[in-house]
C-alpha cells in the first residue's frame, strides 16, 4: 500500500465484520468493526470538509487514548490533511505554541480536554483557529449533507502527502 488510506480502505472492507477496536467505559464494553470505523472515519472526515478543511491543511488532534482519537486521526488523513498529534498533558500555553510551530488550522480536541481547554478558543489566534470537540465531529448530521460532503472526499491521497507533525522533548 502507497498510503494510509489505501491501508485503511482494504482493511475495512476486507475485515468488515471483525473488531477493529474495543474501549471500557463506565463499566460496558464498546465495540467497533471495520465497518463500524469505516462508517465513523467517513463521517468525521465529512465534518472536517464541510468546515472548510481538505488537503494540505495542517490539524491539530489531542484527548485521551480512546477510538474517537484514532477515526480522527483517521479522518484527517482521509481528507489529505496532516494531524498534529500533541500530548494530552500539555498545558494550554504548549498547546497554543505547537499549533502556532505546526501552522494549524484546526484543532480536533476531547470533550473532556475542551472542557479543561476552553480558552483555546479564545486569544490571539481565535479567529483563524477552529476547535472542535469529537461530540462535534461524530455528531449525527444531516444524512443528505453529510453524504454530499462524503462524495466530496479525495478517492486517492498523493504518496508524498506529509501524514504528520509530530513534535518531541
Amino acid at each position: 500500500y502507497r498510503t494510509i488510506n489505501e491501508l485503511f480502505e482494504a482493511c475495512t472492507k476486507n475485515h468488515a465484520g471483525r473488531v477493529a477496536m474495543r474501549i471500557t467505559r463506565n463499566g460496558r464494553e464498546e465495540r467497533y468493526t471495520y465497518a463500524d470505523l469505516r462508517e465513523s472515519v467517513l463521517r468525521a472526515a465529512a465534518f472536517l470538509v464541510g468546515q472548510g478543511y481538505g488537503a494540505g491543511d495542517h490539524i491539530g488532534l489531542i484527548g485521551e487514548n480512546s477510538p474517537e482519537w484514532g477515526m480522527t486521526y483517521l479522518a484527517i488523513q482521509r481528507i489529505g490533511a496532516t494531524a498534529i498529534p500533541l500530548e494530552r498533558d500539555l498545558r494550554l500555553q504548549e498547546i497554543r505554541r505547537l499549533l502556532r510551530l505546526g501552522d494549524a488550522r484546526a484543532l480536533l480536541i476531547s470533550d473532556a480536554l475542551r472542557v479543561r481547554h476552553a480558552e483555546l478558543a479564545e486569544g490571539e489566534r481565535a479567529e483563524t483557529l477552529g476547535v472542535h470537540s469529537f461530540e462535534q465531529v461524530f455528531q449525527i448530521s444531516d444524512s443528505a449533507e453529510e453524504a454530499r460532503h462524503i462524495r466530496s472526499l479525495p478517492t486517492r491521497t498523493n504518496p508524498g502527502t506529509l501524514a504528520s507533525i509530530l513534535f518531541t522533548s
